[in-house]
């Protein structure tokens, strides 16, 4: 069993073929991935995202879940669907760390992580992140509301103090 580390694609062309091709050739979701677009323009960039965008939704797989597909580049995009970094340095370091062999336990444990991949990759994966997104709306607004309900107790305290 290997173990999850980051893998690098390399994108030499944004058309649509090229791209299914190269993403058909890659394990997207069962490793750690990441593509440098540094050398492509914004048009192309931009074209190779969307491009992306389309296979990952087809494919039903997603970007972030169970492993993660990262997008290096300097440039600025809006995307929002596909994790966006602006140096390969940024990645995440958990998945950053030399092979070796594993130990007893430790082999155990990557079994069983293999096995919540499989339960992640049955999940209705959009479904539960628009809910997951709903629920972080949701508590913010909570949090705003009893923080401004905590700013109005205190002035009605001091006010009942003073008098």
């Amino acid at each position: 069993m290997k173990q999850p580390i980051y893998k690098e694609i390399i994108f030499e062309k944004v058309d649509y073929e090229y791209v299914i091709e190269i993403m058909n050739k890659n394990p997207i979701g069962r490793v750690p991935l990441y593509a440098l677009t540094n050398h492509f323009t914004q048009e192309d960039l931009e074209l190779l995202l969307n491009n992306i965008k389309m296979i990952l939704i087809d494919q039903k797989i997603h970007p972030r879940f169970p492993y993660p597909f990262y997008i290096v580049t300097n440039k600025d995009l809006e995307d929002t669907f596909i994790p966006i970094i602006a140096e390969k340095s940024q990645l995440p370091a958990f998945f950053t760390h030399k092979l070796k062999r594993l130990r007893k336990k430790e082999t155990q444990t990557l079994q069983k992580s293999q096995i919540l991949v499989e339960k992640i990759n049955n999940l209705n994966i959009p479904h539960k992140h628009r809910e997951l997104l709903d629920q972080i709306k949701n508590s913010k607004k909570l949090h705003k509301k009893t923080r401004e309900y905590y700013f109005y107790q205190k002035i009605y305290q001091n006010l009942q103090l003073n008098s």
